[in-house]
């Protein structure tokens, strides 16, 4: 498993898109100009937290102490978790780096409704002009 999805993982577990928003703004410096790449309130929570992610990494957050220390302080019974991401972090190859050409690909999610017939979902579309 990546350190970008362990990380996701994380995330997801353990804070809400909107708390995740709350520590970056008020804990980090320079917080408000990663907030504000955060997707919108829209935005589904898997994939906004796959969003938010990605926004730490570009601004290169993850690499942050203070972020760290930040989520050590939301989530104080995680300390050890938080600890050993930090760790897996700093032991391996650093923060997680990417060109800006590079797409991030969304972690797969379920799909609202079976697209595999087709568009109109295996209902026939009517021909234009027909009730």
């Amino acid at each position: 498993m990546t350190i970008r999805r362990r990380l996701y993982d994380f995330l997801c577990d353990h804070l809400e898109l909107e708390e995740l928003r709350r520590i970056c703004a008020l804990d980090l410096e320079g917080g408000d100009v990663v907030v504000r790449d955060f997707p919108g309130p829209s935005a589904s929570p898997s994939e906004g937290m796959w969003r938010a992610l990605d926004a730490l990494l570009r601004h290169g957050v993850i690499a942050d102490e203070a972020l760290w220390d930040a989520l050590a302080r939301a989530r104080p019974r995680c300390r050890e978790e938080i600890r050993a991401l930090r760790g897996s972090l700093v032991a391996g190859r650093g923060a997680p780096r990417r060109d800006r050409a590079q797409r991030v690909a969304c972690p797969p999610r379920r799909r609202c409704g079976d697209r595999s017939r087709g568009p109109a979902g295996g209902r026939r579309a009517r021909a234009p002009g027909r009730w």
